[in-house]
């Protein structure tokens, strides 16, 4: 990306105080295909350019990065396109004579998928050197409003970037790994990674460690669940721990695995915990 990465804006109204809001920033250019500049119903100002610029901007609180949930799509002004994450996403996007909306073209869907591609590259590198993953995954999940094509449309598209992307960046006990070679635990609980986290575990035919639990929680599986990180299901769960009393385990161990949240999910429906 190109640019200062950490801003700050100062809004001044009136008589008040000018107060400054800290935002995590990337911008990036790219030139613009043939194919995309011959498509039908690409615009003539668009066929004059060369390359598309595009803006990637998350608040920072407190030296974290937090969800913005009004984010919406920036065409130099604001449009009433939302992005779904707890991004803002600014970019040369053809927009309709309002200027609220984004324009159906070949145009407008590269470049979304443009920006969804360096959203899922540069700019989560960028968090992530930056800041924990924990509140990195929290602040980019998708926030709950209601979608349009276009939200939905770029909210795929960064799900197939995500998965795509080859570079690990999944908390683990051994280090970053990959979506495909980590998995959640059946419940939000720090006893995947302390009892389960030491070495690796198998499941469908594949190893693989569970996410750390720094980086887990109700948001952040929803980002990790874009990037295809599945969740192991329960009688999975039960079956690791059958496998692991292979080995001597202490009494606090078990203990520590018969945890609430955990005797409730594997009653039968209707039943309680004991």
């Amino acid at each position: 990306g190109q640019g200062d990465r950490r801003i700050a804006v100062r809004t001044k109204i009136g008589a008040e105080a000018a107060t400054p809001t800290n935002y995590f920033r990337m911008r990036f250019e790219t030139p613009i295909p043939p194919d995309v500049v011959r498509a039908p119903g690409t615009p003539k100002a668009v066929r004059c350019m060369r390359t598309a610029k595009a803006a990637l901007l998350i608040p920072v609180v407190q030296n974290k990065p937090v969800t913005s949930n009004s984010a919406v799509i920036h065409v130099y002004f604001p449009t009433n396109e939302r992005t779904g994450l707890g991004c803002v996403v600014h970019a040369d996007f053809h927009v309709n004579p309002d200027r609220k909306h984004l324009m159906v073209g070949r145009y407008n869907e590269w470049l979304l998928s443009f920006v969804a591609d360096r959203l899922a590259d540069e700019f989560l590198s960028g968090l992530l050197t930056c800041y924990p993953a924990g509140p990195v995954f929290e602040a980019l999940a998708p926030v709950d409003v209601p979608l349009s094509d276009v939200t939905r449309g770029f909210i795929q598209a960064l799900r197939s970037a995500l998965q795509k992307r080859r570079q690990p960046f999944v908390p683990t006990e051994k280090g970053m790994r990959c979506p495909f070679d980590v998995a959640l635990g059946p419940t939000i609980d720090p006893i995947w990674e302390s009892h389960f986290g030491d070495e690796p575990r198998e499941w469908k035919g594949r190893t693989f460690s569970f996410v750390s639990s720094s980086a887990d929680g109700l948001r952040q599986r929803k980002f990790l669940d874009l990037a295809g990180v599945e969740t192991l299901p329960l009688d999975a769960a039960l079956k690791l721990m059958h496998d692991a009393s292979r080995t001597s385990r202490p009494a606090t161990w078990w203990y520590d695995c018969l945890s609430p949240e955990l005797c409730t999910a594997a009653s039968p429906v209707g039943e309680g915990a004991p």
